[in-house]
């Protein structure tokens, strides 16, 4: 809410740090304004599980990151561990966050927070704090590229430690973290049963193993290696949906959607798919589409698209919107506005459609961030726009569907 410009639709800028949103929705939220009757009403009625924002164990570093101030005081409601430990001890599943925020909570503050919430919640994820144009706060810094990879070795250390004790790798970063770095996006079963889905901890690989089962089933597929490793799929962890703003700041921000194929806790995936590489297609007129996705996402994607040309009757343009609305640090499709999209794509070669994801639209699925409408998209650019949504599964069968039309 504090990195949105003025004069967006209202819903915008509601904060919604309510544990009855972590329970719902699985939104990630703070517990700073959770009464002891709440916490007692949650242990009674065993509402689980739920989704802790914790960026760190210390109360003054965690007061700090959420704007609490430097008190006493402030330290007391920041103390997020007391609020774990009674939750814990009643009962309820907990899946934490850390929100990165460089020179804040990483180093040794990174490492305390891991070995504190080990054994207390059931995962954590860490996520580097996403910035737009319009954040004021100097102390908030993007994490670069050296940072990522240092983040990265931390938590992989911890993984490695708690792999050998027998349990649970625990702490996973997520894809961002990972394109940040430049490093290629762990294997699909290093996820294990994907508890941080929503919050864009394995979007990626699991992206592509969707992909690739319906590709396959269909009568071609890839080799079940990542495309475009390092890159992060349209989902991802800021991908702001539907009535939210950008994940991933110190003050809360938007929830993770509900992951339908791998919720947390739940339905382990099977082994990553993999088949032959398919001849093209010998068919003539391809039928020509468009999809239209962030920077972080489109390397990613183009591969995909490269692969299932080979295996459908398609042209695939697929174009990298660089967010002039939010700033280009904002690189994630979720953000991306379509007036970004109409100024960018005016008189390129689209085809019979263009494809965007959901994830750019509401929960009506009618309107961008910026208040475009849908079919205000397709008026500026003469092309027929559909959304399909941000999952392999959903983008192969939208792709097949095109291409028996």
């Amino acid at each position: 809410m504090d990195q949105l410009p003025p004069d967006l639709r209202g819903s915008l800028y509601v904060k919604d740090d309510d544990w009855k949103m972590s329970l719902l929705f699985s939104n990630y939220v703070t517990f700073t304004n959770t009464s002891d009757r709440e916490l007692d009403e949650i242990v009674r009625n065993r509402y689980s599980p739920l989704y802790v924002s914790v960026h760190a164990a210390d109360p003054a570093v965690r007061a700090k990151l959420l704007g609490l101030g430097e008190s006493g005081r402030a330290a007391e409601t920041a103390d997020v561990m007391r609020v774990i430990g009674k939750l814990r001890a009643g009962g309820i599943v907990l899946h934490a966050q850390i929100v990165l925020c460089p020179g804040l909570n990483d180093g040794d503050v990174l490492r305390e927070t891991i070995e504190k919430l080990h054994g207390k919640t059931r995962s954590l994820a860490v996520v580097p704090v996403g910035l737009t144009k319009y954040q004021k706060n100097p102390s908030v810094k993007a994490v670069t590229p050296e940072l990522a990879k240092e983040i990265i070795g931390i938590a992989g250390a911890y993984q490695e430690k708690y792999l050998k004790e027998g349990a649970s790798r625990f702490v996973w970063c997520s894809d961002e973290m990972y394109q940040r770095a430049g490093l290629p996006i762990p294997d699909f079963d290093a996820y294990e049963n994907f508890p941080q889905i929503g919050n864009g901890v394995g979007l990626l690989a699991q992206f592509e193993y969707e992909f690739n089962a319906v590709m396959r089933s269909y009568g071609g597929g890839g080799d079940g290696a990542p495309a475009g490793a390092g890159e992060v799929p349209s989902g991802t962890p800021n991908k702001a949906i539907n009535e939210s703003v950008p994940r991933g700041m110190p003050v809360e921000a938007a929830p993770p959607e509900k992951n339908k194929s791998a919720p947390p806790g739940e339905n382990k995936p099977a082994p990553r798919e993999t088949a032959g590489e398919a001849a093209p297609p010998d068919k003539a007129d391809k039928r020509t589409l468009s999809l239209a996705t962030g920077e972080s996402a489109h390397g990613f994607l183009s591969a995909l698209c490269r692969k299932a040309e080979g295996i459908l009757n398609l042209k695939i343009n697929c174009y990298k919107i660089v967010n002039r609305f939010f700033g280009e640090s904002a690189t994630v499709a979720g953000l991306v506005t379509g007036g970004d999209i109409a100024e960018q794509l005016k008189g390129k070669r689209l085809g019979e459609s263009l494809l965007v994801p959901s994830v750019m639209l509401r929960a009506e699925g009618d309107l961008f961030l910026d208040g475009t409408p849908l079919s205000g998209l397709a008026a500026a650019l003469g092309v027929k726009v559909e959304a399909v949504d941000a999952e392999g599964a959903a983008f192969a069968e939208k792709l097949i569907e095109i291409a028996g039309a």
